[in-house]
């Protein structure tokens, strides 16, 4: 069952206040990009154990990359997506969607609002900055996950995706899929029940328990 409510904060936050947070529901259903599912089970448990503990150098370098470059992808996306339309782009906290079995933290990047219809937000904004430089055309099914997440948690029909680089950007817009979500659900709270609260040991599927998005 979804709450919908606000929470001020950030995804760093999130990530002690429940089960999963958007960023780890595609390493968590077998769809990370860098990471297995044994893989983030075994950093959840570690963060579980010692929640002081830094990430790895490469970790922590492509999320400061990210957050120092998060505005400069949104003033580029306001200019040339938003100002045509007059929507804007406004920034926002934590999103919950708490189920029976598990809680999801979704941080969308911005809210994409119509100020001449009462403010009413009509999508979700997602950047991704990459401190490689390379753009992923189509993009990778993690970062759709995670998309789908800010889209089901903000209650809105779609969200954008902006990849960002200073050379050159793509903008990618997803629709609400809930046929889609259902099975995320069903296989996140696998993954929460079964391998954090239970302490299974997660094997790698050899078929992917969900349809990449």
């Amino acid at each position: 069952m979804r709450m919908g409510l606000l929470f001020s904060g950030n995804g760093l936050q999130a990530r002690k206040d429940f089960n999963l947070t958007g960023s780890e529901l595609g390493p968590a259903l077998g769809l990370g990009r860098f990471h297995t599912r044994l893989q983030s089970y075994r950093a959840k448990k570690k963060k579980a154990s010692s929640p002081t503990k830094k990430e790895g150098k490469g970790t922590q370098k492509a999320f400061e990359y990210g957050r120092l470059h998060e505005a400069d992808a949104a003033q580029e996306f306001q200019q040339s997506c938003c100002a045509s339309s007059g929507f804007v782009l406004t920034e926002t906290g934590i999103w919950p969607l708490c189920y029976d079995s598990f809680s999801l933290g979704v941080s969308p990047d911005r809210l994409v609002i119509d100020p001449e219809n009462e403010g009413v937000v009509a999508a979700a904004y997602e950047a991704k900055c990459p401190v490689s430089g390379r753009l992923m055309n189509p993009p990778h099914p993690e970062y759709l996950l995670q998309v789908h997440a800010r889209i089901q948690a903000v209650g809105v029909d779609e969200s954008y995706l902006h990849e960002w680089t200073p050379e050159r950007s793509s903008y990618y817009r997803v629709r609400r899929d809930d046929v889609l979500w259902e099975a995320v659900i069903k296989a996140a709270s696998h993954f929460v029940v079964q391998h954090l609260r239970k302490g299974v040991l997660p094997r790698q599927p050899t078929t992917r328990q969900i349809p990449a998005p």
